[in-house]
């Protein structure tokens, strides 16, 4: 348990910066199999992840607004099953030399981590992001290997991005009498 609400903002804020680096991450796969220059497509990239993140700095840290888990257990085993997810799914498309499957497997079980993650933090901007994440990497495996990371990465990242800008635009509305002592 945080011993004080300065732990809660900077844990929040963490968070929040390692699901900009994963859409970031998704990104740049996609632009690499799209064949997009680096510098272009950090053009695009860096201004998108640097706004966002200056979004959730200004919301948990300036305002002191971060995002509260009701459910800390169901949140600690969600992040937890999905280490292990990671280790076992790495390891048998290792065994099964299926390096290809590997990342969009890596996408469906973030995408299906969303779900209980929104549930934990009664945010269904998370349910709706996770379920996006989820079709879009099913889309993915309809097409040639080749296809796989411009098309996940893409749809992933403008996913996880679209999320994180609603999630920002819900702190324009007032603060209640309650949010403010």
């Amino acid at each position: 348990m945080p011993s004080n609400r300065c732990e809660i903002t900077f844990r929040g804020l963490l968070t929040d910066a390692f699901g900009l680096l994963f859409a970031a991450f998704w990104a740049l796969r996609a632009a690499t199999a799209l064949h997009v220059p680096l510098s272009a497509a950090l053009f695009v990239i860096g201004p998108v992840t640097g706004v966002l993140l200056a979004g959730f700095v200004w919301r948990d840290i300036i305002l002191r607004r971060p995002e509260i888990t009701a459910d800390i257990r169901l949140s600690r085993y969600t992040r937890i099953g999905r280490i292990i997810a990671f280790t076992i799914v790495g390891n048998i498309c290792h065994i099964f030399h299926q390096q290809a499957l590997l990342l969009p497997l890596f996408g469906l079980i973030i995408g299906i981590s969303y779900w209980p993650l929104g549930i934990a933090m009664r945010e269904p901007i998370h349910l709706f992001v996770g379920t996006a994440v989820v079709l879009v990497t099913l889309i993915s495996l309809l097409f040639p290997a080749t296809a796989h990371q411009a098309i996940a990465g893409t749809g992933t990242a403008l996913a996880v991005w679209t999320g994180c800008a609603l999630r920002l635009g819900r702190m324009a509305t007032p603060l209640s009498v309650e949010q403010t002592a």
